[in-house]
Parts: structure tokens; C-alpha cells; sequence
């Protein structure tokens, strides 16, 4: 009797510490299936989703400083002047079925008579889904950390369309889903500008090999889009496509990467790009071409002259047009150190300022000693 109770002991100390070994395997092999890193430098479709957000999170962060807020009902909340006049208004809106299955959520901002400056609604499809902080949207916040935005996935959600609008006119909108299919997990991310489908970005991973795929297809790019009298427009360009293809091999430490493209202007497939090649061609045909030249322009101008004048916006007028843009680049230099997607902005504004003084449309007479 006594050989069995010290074997049955022993039987179920095995057994108790069964599910703690079959945890640590688990565990072991989930983080040999993280996805392969992308380049740093990549532009990313959660970069160029932070990127507008940024230029309206420092429009509110001027307007917070300039005015007194009160929310003067739930959901509604004041710009108040110094007289007590409000100029801005923002109106916040959410609901969630019973089955937490999908939820809409929506910003709209009003100036004192009533125009809507901007609405953003987000409409997003899951399971156990919970709402988004409303400060974070009321304000363009975002969550800069681990390449996240606002406009990406949770695990608990399946889809994600966000549409941003002006005056009531479609501006830019993102439909983001997950396809997955045997052996691989696809993200789609749809980019519209106007009412114009532009780009489709997909990011594609393997487990077996370690592979993964990140893709730029550029659909038709004839786009209109405007509000208040500032109108911006597209001619377009070839159809085409970029993309990379990372692979990891068992037991080595890094991946490997190679580089394509693929247009009408390169009579076929090139695949012999190094990064810096490939990612000066997404800068030309994709982010400098629509996104930073069109959408962030076209928010610039839109937040500089229809929404509420504030006091940094006063007090940066200077008299040079480089000495303005200077000022504002210090002013998001020193935002970057909270909001480090503002890198890229910055980056591409100092390459634009080195391209102008190379042919000469920028002159600069340095006379330091």
C-alpha cells in the first residue's frame, strides 16, 4: 500500500505539471512564428495613416491652448473665445450592437456657423469588441507605439473602415480586413482619395517557411478632392505595383529581403532593387506623389485656413516663406519625441528642401563665416 500511494503521488505530480510544460512549448513556438520584421524606414500603411492624424492632433493641441474648452452636453464639446463665443464645436458618437459584434464610431467638427470642417466615422466589425477612448479620437490621438494607429486591427477585430470627409465631401477613406487563407494571414488595407480608389497595400505572412510579404498595388490614380475652396487634383499614372519579400531561415538570426517592381515604365519585373532604390520609388509613385503632395497637403491648408485661427498659428508668421516652413519643422522636431512618426514628415521636408536649393528654385545666401 505504501509503494502505491508514493507511486500515485508521484503519477499526479506528473500530470499537475503537465499543462505548465505544454505552456512553455506553446510559448516557445508562438514566438518562432512572429512575423519577420519590416525595414524601419518602410512606409507602412499605419505610418501614413499617423501621418494625417499627426497634422490634426497638433491642430488641436494649438486650439487646446488657444481657447477654453466645455463640454456643454455628453458628446458635445465647446471651443469658447475669451468672450465666450464658440468657435469650434465637436460632436462625438458612438453605439455597439448587443453582440458586440460591431460598433460605429464618429467625430464631426463644426465651426461657428455650423460648417463641417471635418468628420472622421470609423465603422469596425469583430467580436467582443470595446470602444476606442474617445479622447483619443475626439483628438487625433493616436498610439505610436509598435507601428500602431488607430486605423489598424486588434485581435478582437475582423475589419475597419474609417472615412474622413469635409464640408461633407468625401476626402480619405481606409477599409482595412483581415483574408486569411491556408497556411498564410493577409491583411488588406484599401486606400481611397476623394472617391477614388488609389492603393492597395497588403501584408502578407508564412509560417512555414518564415516568409513575409508586404505589397503596393497601385490601382487608378485620376482623383479629385476639395472643401472650402481649396481643391486639389491627380492626372494619374501607370498601374503598377512594389513589393518585398522577406525570409527567414531556420536558425539563422536574420532575414533576407529582395525588392520589386513592376510598371509599364520598366518594360517588366525588376527585381534587383536594393532598399534604398526601392523605397525612393515608393516615395515617388506613392507617398510624396498622393499622399504627402495631395492628402497632407490638402489638411494643411485646410487646418491653416477654415479652422480657427490660434495663437501659435499667429505668432509663426514670419517674414520668409523657409523661415516659416523652418519654424514649423523645429516646432515638430520637438513633438517627434512623443510622436515618433513625425520622422518621417520631417525627413521628407529636408529632402525637399535639398532638392529645391539643388535646382535652384530655393536660394539660400549663407553669409557664416
Amino acid at each position: 500500500m505504501a509503494k502505491e500511494r508514493v507511486f500515485y503521488k508521484t503519477f499526479w505530480r506528473i500530470i499537475l505539471r503537465l499543462p505548465f510544460f505544454f505552456l512553455f512549448l506553446t510559448s516557445s513556438f508562438a514566438s518562432d512564428n512572429n512575423p519577420i520584421a519590416l525595414p524601419s524606414d518602410l512606409i507602412t500603411f499605419e505610418k501614413i495613416c499617423n501621418e494625417y492624424r499627426v497634422i490634426l492632433n497638433l491642430k488641436f493641441q494649438d486650439m487646446r491652448k488657444t481657447f477654453l474648452l466645455k463640454e456643454v452636453q455628453p458628446g458635445e464639446i465647446h471651443f469658447l473665445n475669451k468672450n465666450q463665443e464658440p468657435q469650434a464645436i465637436i460632436h462625438f458618437f458612438h453605439e455597439m450592437n448587443p453582440e458586440k459584434t460591431k460598433k460605429i464610431e464618429k467625430v464631426r467638427i463644426t465651426n461657428h456657423t455650423g460648417d463641417a470642417l471635418l468628420e472622421e466615422e470609423t465603422i469596425t466589425m469583430g467580436h467582443n469588441l470595446q470602444f476606442t477612448d474617445p479622447q483619443k479620437l475626439i483628438f487625433f490621438d493616436s498610439d505610436y507605439s509598435n507601428n500602431h494607429t488607430l486605423c489598424s486591427l486588434s485581435e478582437e477585430e475582423d475589419s475597419k473602415q474609417v472615412k474622413i470627409s469635409s464640408q461633407d465631401k468625401p476626402q480619405f477613406e481606409t477599409i482595412t480586413q483581415r483574408m486569411n487563407g491556408t497556411g498564410e494571414s493577409i491583411l488588406s488595407h484599401e486606400l481611397t482619395i476623394g472617391s477614388t480608389h488609389v492603393l492597395t497595400i497588403r501584408d502578407i505572412n508564412k509560417n512555414n517557411p518564415a516568409q513575409r510579404m508586404y505589397e503596393y498595388n497601385r490601382k487608378q490614380t485620376d482623383f479629385q478632392l476639395g472643401a472650402f475652396g481649396h481643391q486639389f487634383s491627380s492626372n494619374g499614372g501607370d498601374p503598377g505595383k512594389m513589393w518585398l519579400v522577406g525570409e527567414k531561415k531556420e536558425n539563422h538570426i536574420i532575414p533576407n529581403f529582395k525588392y520589386y517592381s513592376q510598371f509599364l515604365t520598366n518594360r517588366g519585373i525588376r527585381g534587383d532593387l536594393s532598399l534604398n532604390e526601392f523605397l525612393n520609388e515608393i516615395n515617388d509613385r506613392v507617398y510624396i506623389r498622393y499622399f504627402k503632395n495631395d492628402i497632407l497637403k490638402f489638411l494643411d491648408s485646410l487646418t491653416a485656413n477654415t479652422w480657427p485661427k490660434t495663437e501659435k498659428s499667429i505668432n509663426v508668421a514670419a517674414n520668409s516663406r523657409f523661415l516659416d516652413e523652418l519654424k514649423i519643422l523645429r516646432q515638430r522636431a520637438d513633438d517627434a519625441q512623443t510622436n515618433p512618426s513625425l520622422l518621417v514628415q520631417i525627413k521628407t521636408k529636408l529632402l525637399e528642401f535639398i532638392a529645391a536649393i539643388q535646382d535652384g528654385s530655393l536660394q539660400v545666401n549663407d553669409s557664416r563665416k
